[in-house]
């Protein structure tokens, strides 16, 4: 079951990469629980389009989430759980 979990994403991440390279766009909705963050700034620097900024207090925001690539990363590597992208294939 592990495998076909792993052989799945790999495929939707090589799906994705080959369609933004292609110019076909897509709408991802990123929701961030506040409750649960607990403001380390992984999400925002491990994004490579920049979606997030850190307000005064130093927990993120969702600044631009149209340029967003549905790569997960940021929830992927979020400690919390507190990230979840929906949306794309």
């Amino acid at each position: 079951m592990y495998t076909a979990t792993v052989r799945r994403k790999k495929r939707y991440y090589a799906e994705c990469w080959e369609e933004l390279h292609m110019g076909v766009t897509k709408k991802f909705q990123i929701i961030l629980d506040s409750r649960l963050c607990k403001g380390c700034g992984i999400c925002a620097a491990f994004c490579p389009k920049g979606v997030f900024t850190r307000d005064d207090d130093g927990k993120p925001v969702i600044s631009d989430d149209m340029v967003c690539i549905g790569c997960k990363m940021c929830e992927l590597r979020c400690p919390d759980f507190a990230i979840r992208v929906t949306g794309g294939i």
